[in-house]
């Protein structure tokens, strides 16, 4: 499976989306929608999308506008994944997930 992530750092959403693939240990490449301007209008020429919320491309499927929530129910709806829990949860309601990814040091250089 191929998953190109297109995120905003800061975004509370692109987290939420960050902790679904770190849940389910999906691999995905990641593009900081802030940082480049060329992903960025790359992104917002999908129809619908918002120019700073996460979209998510998995197997040339793009998802605008998406939440955790919406990138695992696809992930569930398609067979992409088995549920690790009897049904999906939020992904604001992953704390542990969310505090793991949000201590990584960060280095710049």
């Amino acid at each position: 499976m191929k998953i190109i992530a297109y995120l905003n750092p800061a975004s509370r959403s692109s987290m939420d989306v960050r902790t679904i693939l770190n849940k389910y240990k999906l691999k995905y490449e990641e593009h900081d929608i802030v940082k480049s301007p060329n992903t960025h209008t790359q992104i917002i020429r999908n129809p619908g999308q918002q120019p700073s919320s996460p979209c998510i491309e998995i197997d040339g499927t793009m998802l605008v506008n998406v939440s955790g929530e919406t990138v695992e129910k696809y992930l569930l709806k398609k067979g992409l994944v088995e549920s690790i829990y009897s049904e999906p949860r939020k992904a604001h309601c992953i704390d542990e997930e969310r505090e793991a990814i949000r201590s990584k040091t960060v280095r710049f250089f």
